[in-house]
C-alpha cells in the first residue's frame, strides 16, 4: 500500500490515477512499472484521425447474405474444420455458422477488425471527466489491455479496435478477453486475429452469455445494448444461410401451462 500511495503521487496530474494503478496492480504491475506506464508520453498524444463510413442496418443485412459474403464464411469454416469441431464437441448448443455470422457482422470476416487506436482510446475514457461507472469500466478495461500485450510481448499501440475499444475477429473488449479468450492449440496468449483463437472464444462467451437458453438474448448481451438494431436477427439470417440448424438459432418457445384447477377442500363443520 505504501508504495502504490509513492505511485499515486507521481502522476496525480493524471485523473483517476490511484485507480488506474490499482487496476494495474490486479495484472501483477509494479507501482513502478505503473508508473512508467501511465506517463508514457504516446498515451498523450491525439488520437489519429479516422475516416468512418456509415451504412444502414437494412443495408448491412444485404450485405452479409450476398453471395460473395456467405462464400467467404464457408470458406473459413473449411478451412478452420479443427476449431469448427472443437465448437461442436466443447459448446455443442452454439452453432458454429452463428459464431461466422457473428464475425461476419462484427468485422467483416477480418476485413475491418477496427480503425482506432485501441490503447489510447481506452486510456482516453480512463481519464475522462465522467461519470464514475463509465470512467471505472474504461480504466479496468485498459489496465486488461495493457496486461494483454506485456503477456503477448507485443507493442499495444500498434493495436487497431472498434470505437468502442473492440478487439480482433470478434470484437472483445479487453477484459472479456481476459475473461474468455480460448485457445486450442497451444499455449501461449490468445490472438483474436487468429480465427481459431477467435472462434474458439466467442463460442465460449456465447455460452456463458446464456446461448442454450436463449440465442437472441445472449447476442444482444455480446452487442452490449438492447436498441433498435436487430442485431441478433442479423447474425441468425447468415448463419441460417450457412445451414445451421434452426432449432438452435430460434428454439420454439415453450408453451405456458394453464394453471392447475384447485379445487376448494369444504369448510370444517363444527
Amino acid at each position: 500500500m505504501f508504495l502504490l500511495a509513492i505511485a499515486a503521487v507521481s502522476v496525480s496530474h493524471i485523473p483517476h490515477s490511484k485507480d488506474l494503478i490499482k487496476e494495474l496492480a490486479k495484472r501483477q504491475f509494479t507501482p513502478d512499472q505503473a508508473i512508467q506506464l501511465l506517463l508514457k508520453p504516446e498515451l498523450q498524444t491525439p488520437l489519429a484521425p479516422v475516416d468512418e463510413q456509415f451504412i444502414t442496418w437494412a443495408e448491412m443485412q444485404e450485405r452479409m447474405l450476398a453471395p460473395e459474403s456467405l462464400q467467404r464464411g464457408r470458406q473459413i469454416m473449411a478451412k478452420y474444420e479443427m476449431a469448427i469441431n472443437y465448437i461442436r464437441e466443447k459448446y455443442p448448443a452454439v452453432p458454429p455458422e452463428a459464431v461466422l455470422g457473428l464475425a461476419r457482422l462484427e468485422s467483416d470476416l477480418g476485413r475491418n477488425p477496427g480503425l482506432f487506436e485501441a490503447y489510447k482510446l481506452l486510456y482516453r475514457g480512463a481519464v475522462a471527466r465522467t461519470k464514475e461507472k463509465v470512467w471505472k469500466l474504461a480504466a479496468s478495461r485498459f489496465a486488461a489491455l495493457a496486461g494483454y500485450c506485456r503477456d503477448s510481448q507485443i507493442n499495444c499501440f500498434n493495436l487497431l479496435a472498434s470505437r468502442a475499444g473492440a478487439l480482433g475477429l470478434v470484437q472483445f473488449m479487453p477484459d472479456t478477453l481476459e475473461r474468455y479468450g480460448s485457445k486450442i492449440r497451444c499455449l501461449g496468449p490468445v490472438d483474436l486475429m487468429f480465427w481459431d483463437d477467435a472462434l474458439v472464444s466467442a463460442a465460449r462467451f456465447l455460452t456463458a452469455l446464456g446461448w442454450a437458453k436463449n440465442p437472441d438474448k445472449a447476442l444482444r448481451s455480446y452487442y452490449g445494448k438492447i436498441d433498435k438494431y436487430d442485431y441478433p436477427t442479423a447474425v441468425l439470417n447468415y448463419a441460417q444461410a450457412l445451414g445451421a440448424d434452426p432449432a438452435k438459432l430460434r428454439p420454439a418457445k415453450k408453451t405456458a401451462k394453464p394453471p392447475k384447477n384447485k379445487t376448494k377442500k369444504p369448510a370444517r363443520t363444527s
